[in-house]
């Protein structure tokens, strides 16, 4: 008797871990979390596709924040300019006028 308890505690928990892996499997899809990280990813892919073509486009680009700060210029843009980045970054654009 003492066997089948212990065969019969172990069926419990395993059919028990088995209900709650699948409950919070179905939760998680009832929540969408996996979606999200499925476009989260592919927001990511994405974000390096375009670093990689900002980099490598032969125009001179720069990026400025909210405040109209520079934070961001491409390789084409010191090129052009003979500014290095560390020399722009914190400007304003209007540095740039003559």
């Amino acid at each position: 008797i003492a066997r089948w308890q212990l065969i019969n505690g172990y069926v419990f928990a395993a059919v028990s871990a088995g209900l709650i892996f699948l409950a919070r499997a179905r939760l998680c899809e009832f929540l969408g979390i996996g979606a999200r990280l499925r476009e989260r990813h592919a927001d990511r892919e994405r974000l390096r596709q375009a670093a990689a073509v900002f980099d490598c486009t032969r125009e001179g680009v720069l990026v400025t924040n909210h405040h109209g700060l520079i934070v961001h210029v491409n390789r084409a843009f010191i090129e052009i300019t003979g500014y290095q980045r560390e020399e722009v970054l914190g400007q304003q654009p209007s540095l740039f006028k003559s």
